[in-house]
């Protein structure tokens, strides 16, 4: 609760209101510009504050800073107060970049367009990069790898009982496809925030499983 009034609350206009960010000062004003990665940071749908990730942004664009939002995907909020203040940090960003057309129309609705760019996302640009040493034990004869990210934020959309029963339906799938498919399976977390959890889920995940590959 203390959070949510926290971003009900007017955008800050002081250095003194940015508290929570007010130490990331110096780097922001060395930096050429300061660039956010995603942009459902600032999305109320996970049961996650996004006051850290919108703060960041505010200050950054009241030290006068250049502000970019990268690769975003951004959908309707649930909170027209929370969309209003995301509106007003939007259209002072100096760019952003949207990742899908649905993106694009959402935020031509907020009156959001001068300043974005469609781009295709960043992890599909990527060239891969092959290494001949790894720490992954392999299993030699399997033939196919599925990359999973899991995160337990769903449990903050679903009820008790039906979490369980998502959490049941992963650990059955992939013992079923480690089983019955010869399947390896890497656990991909995120490495930003609010997302530093997913390494304590993803490892739970796989001892549950209980597979050796």
């Amino acid at each position: 609760p203390i959070l949510k009034n926290r971003v009900k609350r007017p955008r800050p206009n002081t250095e003194e209101a940015f508290d929570q960010v007010k130490h990331l000062k110096q780097q922001m004003i060395s930096s050429t510009a300061v660039i956010s990665i995603g942009g459902d940071s600032f999305i109320d749908s996970w049961n996650v504050s996004p006051i850290f990730a919108l703060e960041s942004i505010e200050f950054a664009q009241f030290l006068g800073c250049k502000t970019i939002l990268f690769g975003v995907s951004i959908w309707p909020f649930k909170t027209t107060w929370l969309q209003e203040r995301v509106r007003i940090m939007l259209g002072q960003c100096d760019l952003v970049t949207a990742r899908d057309d649905s993106t694009l129309k959402y935020l031509a609705s907020l009156g959001v367009e001068s300043n974005v760019r469609k781009v295709s996302d960043g992890a599909f640009l990527m060239l891969p990069r092959h290494s001949e040493q790894t720490s992954i034990p392999w299993s030699s004869a399997s033939k196919t790898v599925v990359g999973f990210n899991g995160s337990p934020l769903f449990y903050g959309v679903l009820n008790h009982e039906e979490a369980d029963k998502m959490l049941s339906a992963m650990i059955n799938f992939f013992m079923h496809i480690i089983d019955k498919q010869d399947c390896n399976i890497i656990f991909v977390p995120h490495d930003a925030y609010p997302s530093p959890a997913e390494r304590h889920f993803l490892f739970e995940l796989k001892e549950l499983i209980n597979r050796p590959n």
